[in-house]
């Protein structure tokens, strides 16, 4: 047995762990050791395959088809994330905000923020903002260009001298890529949901209406980084053939700032005719945004605006519909009660890296009597927690001998 694989499984389960409580996760626990020991040895005798995968749709925030795939898969695709990532990391430019190590949206938002007062001199000159999507970006990912533009770049790292894996050989690891690539979720998989809820989603969002050898599953860890790799070609075009020094990408959401309009809007025939005959995608034709930097731009789920940002309104629409479905049962008691100050505090953490302070304030305060005399509220609304209160004998007993909540 390779004592280095089994640990380095070890370490793969352990980043796949953290905040993860569902009926899969659990059962694995359950046997953590002797499965991963099962994996090790599968990866040892080059045996190891891919388990059916669990399909589901989700509807919050937008509907999509999500294939999740089975614990010992995903420590898998972290093993193996661990191994390539850094190939890639020390490529990709830094305006490359999706699935890295410190970035994501709120950095997205800053940064993009940050372009746009360096464009516009600090809000002095006129600036234009060019946001760009693509359409049905995982379900068009062609798996054989996806498959050249990795092996091109492990082919350098081919003598292992700055790998410190060498638990997983050059050719087997190759292998297993390649399987996970090609691998068709829709072949074998476990439906959790009516084939009538298919029937809603559009063509462009789902992998039952893709060839074989198109389209990448979301939800896998692999997925990200391979989404990444495939629009990096993007990234090149335009910041060395276009030129455009402001630029910035969240997957497949781009965004180009430029002092000219007119070469905005050439840039839009450009980037679609490369999409079209280099990656084999197509821009989505009613999601192209070009407005001055004076009127709101929404990126993430926030709005830029000189001198400040907002949250978007669905996402505090979403937020009061949840308040507004609790109930006294929902908090009758401590267990309950945290469940429902996570929901709060996480949508708290969220709205808070932006201009919003009357908006959480008022929000708080439209909270149901039952809710709020439960709660108190700390640093300017931006965290809550229960309030402070003796308990009775009888309440003590059944909460665990709790003081205060």
């Amino acid at each position: 047995m390779n004592k280095s694989l089994l640990y380095n499984l070890f370490i793969a389960r352990k980043n796949l762990r953290p905040g993860k409580t569902t009926k899969s996760i659990l059962a694995f626990e359950l046997e953590h050791e002797k499965r991963l020991l099962q994996i090790a040895r599968e990866l040892e005798n080059q045996t190891y395959s891919i388990s059916p995968y669990h399909c589901f749709i989700i509807y919050d925030p937008v509907q999509r088809e999500i294939f999740a795939a089975h614990v010992r898969d995903r420590i898998v695709h972290h093993l193996l994330y661990s191994i390539i990532s850094h190939f890639f990391e020390k490529k990709f430019i830094h305006d490359n905000y999706a699935c890295r190590v410190g970035k994501g949206t709120h950095f997205w938002v800053r940064r993009i923020e940050k372009h746009i007062r360096s464009c516009s001199n600090n809000y002095q000159q006129d600036c234009y903002i060019l946001k760009l999507d693509i359409k049905g970006y995982f379900m068009s990912i062609d798996k054989k260009i996806l498959q050249k533009l990795i092996y091109q770049e492990i082919e350098k790292q081919k003598n292992y001298r700055n790998l410190k894996h060498p638990y997983i050989s050059y050719e087997y690891g190759k292998q297993l890529l390649g399987k996970i690539i090609d691998h068709d979720p829709t072949q074998d998989y476990t439906r959790i949901w009516s084939v009538q809820n298919r029937h809603w989603l559009p063509p462009d969002k789902s992998l039952f209406h893709s060839p074989s050898w198109v389209g990448l599953p979301i939800g896998n860890l692999t997925s990200q980084l391979f989404a990444n790799v495939y629009l990096h070609e993007l990234d090149e075009y335009v910041k060395r053939t276009l030129k455009v020094r402001h630029y910035g990408r969240y997957m497949d959401d781009f965004v180009l700032i430029h002092p000219n309009k007119e070469y905005l809007q050439s840039c839009i025939w450009t980037i679609r005719d490369f999409l079209t005959e280099k990656l084999h995608l197509t821009l989505h034709p009613k999601k192209i945004y070009l407005q001055h930097y004076t009127k709101w731009v929404p990126f993430c789920g926030a709005v830029i605006k000189p001198y400040r940002t907002y949250m978007q309104k669905k996402t505090l629409w979403r937020w009061q519909q949840k308040l507004h479905k609790i109930t006294p049962k929902d908090v009758s008691n401590y267990e309950e009660l945290q469940k429902v100050i996570a929901m709060i505090n996480s949508y708290l953490w969220m709205i808070k890296h932006h201009s919003s302070y009357k908006i959480r304030k008022k929000i708080l305060q439209w909270l149901p009597p039952f809710l709020a005399n439960k709660l108190v509220y700390k640093n300017n609304y931006t965290k809550v927690v229960p309030r402070a209160r003796r308990l009775r004998k009888v309440e003590i007993k059944s909460w665990k001998k709790r003081k205060y909540f």
